[in-house]
């Protein structure tokens, strides 16, 4: 059988590592093989007795937090022992037969040892997973020549949606639109949704790493600013350490119809007590693609989505779900879904279908034939 080393970032597990694992794990085609730091990476490997190897170089990418020469430095210091390793686990290994790194972080780290195969082993197929739209601590100016020199020695390019292959400017024809795929029978038995005590509250959940640029202050001073107290929200996720100081005091001036749930280990839970998936992306760092808000589709949920990058390649407004623009807009969809709760919670003024470009099978196939096999 034929192997793939999958280089994967350990700071956060999140929609492009569940995205991954929903691939590596469901491709019959392919035996994966994992270098990443210690973490919740290397944990889900050791569960689901899938081959890995740690490596320190992946333990924290303090990179993107650190400034001037000393991240210049360290970023070069990863990059060359990483690199190092990428090459001596691939040369030990002769089935493997591509090389996956599976973000723009772990691709820059990656960079020698993809520089070395273009050189002298041409035959390995070099992937980049672009999930990002943006990239935050990168200076906008900066991305085309990144973007240059990624498309100069990786052979395949995938991003998540058209909204974020629109955005690379160099090598489009290496460039492939591969959608997060999703595998129904993983939702075939997902328990009933639990019925909260003859309530007619409104809960909207939001998951995923908290950070500025998710828009999660937005969601706090619309919850304040709502008289309604019907409508609450729960918030699921880490927190980006340099975000928790004033996310956390943010937090409590919205009172108590905003819960904090922290990091959560199963989302079918979370699914199970909300009403409404919600994704509030700022423009600034604009969404790729949206992980939450198509597993959001599997649960039958309400979708509503910042009008930006690829949530519009998954929300058609007002017909499986709603967009919005601005604060005003978001708080005028809150109380219409307020104010006809049953047809929309419980009736079928929305199509809640996945569509099949989502399917998880389809993702397998299109990826197996991106590598030949």
């Amino acid at each position: 059988m034929h192997k793939v080393l999958y280089v994967m970032s350990s700071d956060y597990y999140s929609g492009a590592e569940i995205v991954l694992f929903n691939l590596l794990e469901n491709n019959e085609k392919v035996a994966p093989i994992i270098l990443s730091g210690r973490g919740k990476v290397i944990d889900r490997a050791k569960a689901n007795k899938v081959e890995f190897f740690q490596t320190k170089y992946l333990d924290s990418f303090k990179f993107m937090r650190v400034k001037g020469f000393r991240r210049l430095f360290m970023g070069i210091r990863n990059s060359i022992c990483l690199s190092i390793e990428v090459i001596r686990l691939v040369q030990s290994q002769k089935e493997i037969i591509a090389i996956h790194c599976n973000n723009n972080k772990v691709s820059f780290y990656c960079l020698f040892s993809v520089v070395y195969f273009s050189l002298f082993k041409r035959n390995l197929i070099r992937v980049r997973h672009n999930h990002d739209i943006s990239y935050i601590g990168i200076p906008k100016k900066v991305r085309p020549l990144l973007d240059f020199i990624f498309g100069s020695f990786f052979n395949i390019i995938i991003v998540p949606s058209q909204a974020t292959k629109n955005q690379i400017k160099w090598f489009q024809s290496k460039v492939t639109v591969l959608y997060n795929g999703f595998f129904l029978s993983d939702y075939m038995e997902v328990p009933k949704l639990i019925k909260r005590d003859e309530t007619n509250d409104l809960i909207l959940g939001i998951a995923g790493k908290i950070s500025k640029e998710k828009g999660h202050l937005l969601l706090l001073d619309v919850m304040k600013e709502l008289h309604d107290k019907s409508i609450k929200l729960k918030i699921a996720g880490l927190v980006e350490e340099e975000f928790k100081e004033e996310f956390l005091s943010r937090l409590e001036d919205a009172g108590e119809k905003v819960e904090y749930l922290g990091f959560i280990d199963t989302m079918f839970d979370f699914y199970n007590n909300i009403d409404v998936v919600i994704n509030a992306t700022s423009k600034e760092l604009s969404e790729p693609l949206g992980t939450t808000l198509i597993e959001g589709l599997m649960h039958n949920k309400i979708l509503i989505a910042s009008k930006v990058g690829g949530s519009t390649e998954i929300i058609e407004d007002k017909v499986n779900g709603f967009l919005f623009e601005n604060k005003q807009e978001l708080i005028s969809i809150l109380l219409e879904i307020t104010n006809n709760r049953v047809e929309y919670v419980d009736g079928d003024i929305l199509e809640k279908k996945l569509p099949s470009r989502f399917y998880g099978e389809k993702m397998v196939e299109d990826y197996n034939y991106l590598l030949h096999v």
